[in-house]
């Protein structure tokens, strides 16, 4: 039987990484990669993600240098949208990097590598990665132990452009 789709089909860790699967393959958003399916096997347990045409925030920006806050808030909003979902659905994604971004040849932007922020860092993973990937579209440098005044600059620049009513 085949759908007609093109898949990645991923090997998953342990049972562990299987049961976080299967969570996730709970959220339908459209700026969330799809999970298709997680199945198991005697070799062990796999996932087929959905599989998006396009290039990661990283490869984007390493191909053209930073970003204006505009184009920085156009690339991450659906990032946003998609985070806010999950944290309805009572999951909060973690590991969330340029990396973990795609720009699909379409346009539209998906989070594509899916993980559960572990349950003592659930109130603050994904909001400080969300800062980190703006501060490194803003900058073109890459996020690094120490580097918090390059974030808190990008931040900076957006709050200005957002009370002079341009956010």
């Amino acid at each position: 039987l085949s759908l007609g789709r093109t898949c990645h089909v991923l090997r998953l860790s342990s049972p562990a990484a299987a049961e976080e699967a299967r969570r996730l393959a709970q959220l339908h958003h459209p700026n969330v990669v799809d999970v298709f399916e997680v199945f198991d096997s005697p070799k062990g347990s796999y996932m087929a993600v959905e599989h998006i045409k396009g290039r990661s925030l990283r490869q984007v920006l390493s191909a053209r240098g930073a970003m204006s806050v505009d184009e920085a808030r156009r690339m991450l909003k659906p990032v946003c949208e998609a985070l806010e979902f999950a944290r309805g659905q009572g999951v909060v994604l973690g590991g969330l990097d340029l990396s973990s971004i795609v720009l699909s040849d379409d346009g539209f932007v998906k989070v594509v590598d899916l993980a559960s922020a572990r349950p003592e860092d659930a109130g603050r993973t994904d909001v400080q990665a969300l800062a980190a990937c703006l501060g490194e579209l803003l900058t073109a440098e890459a996020p690094r132990a120490g580097a918090a005044p390059a974030v808190g600059l990008a931040v900076e620049a957006l709050l200005r452009e957002s009370a002079a009513g341009v956010v």
